[in-house]
């Protein structure tokens, strides 16, 4: 029988006992979040998975739909909206008081079916006279986005000409989804839910003078099971790994 030096043999019996305090430790983190953040939060997810032996478990919607879902008693730890939903919800005892940090934020964009010809939208009055232009034209009609361009488009002085031409987008799902399969010429969404879907393209973002940005928080359920886990989470978040992937999406991040 070989004897291991009394070192080794303690060595051997910390690393035993800290693989058992990482198993311990590790736990489920219920996740609620808007769309927004879908692709980037998919895609960092197996990494935080496999560094910190968490399991995140998420649910996507509209930014609108997951206020609604918290309001109506979903089981969630974390929520990823927007500041003046969690501020609305944090009033209604659903979050953790001063828990809301922000994530991320995402300009507009506008997507057309890949291959189509690409009008010009750098400027007001390009973007105008495209829009004048397009046969159909979709946005969604809630959250931010839709809300944004429909007061856009008011903005404009082009609301009532091109009316008969918009379609409002009352489902989940992208905008550019729709596009792709050619049930609109132009769409506008979050430049974050156009970039991935096959299909379509983005022609570009909403010109400099025009643009908007939504921004996402995040925030912790109120009496939450384990804050640790989720703090773990938003370093995460936090780090040069996590803000490229947010890049990647047309994202810019705020976490600090």
């Amino acid at each position: 029988m070989k004897i291991f030096p009394i070192a080794v043999a303690a060595a051997l019996m910390l690393t035993s006992m800290a693989g058992a305090n990482v198993a311990l430790a590790a736990t489920e983190i219920r996740i609620v979040s808007s769309s927004g953040l879908k692709e980037v939060m998919l895609d960092l997810a197996p990494e935080f998975e496999r560094t910190t032996g968490h399991k995140l478990v998420m649910e996507f919607d509209s930014s609108a739909g997951v206020k609604r879902k918290v309001e109506a008693g979903a089981n969630f730890d974390i929520v990823f909206v927007t500041p003046p939903m969690i501020a609305d919800l944090a009033r209604q005892g659903k979050l953790a008081p001063g828990s809301g940090t922000e994530i991320a934020r995402v300009g507009l964009g506008a997507a057309i079916r890949a291959g189509a010809p690409r009008p010009d939208i750098g400027t007001t009055e390009t973007f105008r006279q495209t829009l004048l232009n397009a046969k159909s034209i979709m946005h969604n009609k809630e959250g931010q986005s839709g809300i944004y361009m429909s007061a856009l488009l008011e903005r404009l002085g082009i609301a009532e000409q091109i009316r008969p031409r918009i379609i409002l987008k009352t489902v989940a799902g992208p905008v550019a989804e729709n596009i792709a399969r050619g049930e609109a010429e132009l769409g506008f969404q979050l430049i974050s839910e156009i970039v991935t879907v096959k299909g379509a393209e983005l022609l570009g973002p909403l010109p400099s003078e025009l643009q908007t940005f939504v921004v996402y928080a995040a925030a912790f359920a109120a009496g939450m099971r384990d804050p640790a886990a989720a703090n773990e989470l938003l370093r995460f978040l936090a780090t040069p790994t996590s803000a490229q992937v947010m890049k990647k999406y047309g994202m810019e991040s705020l976490a600090r």
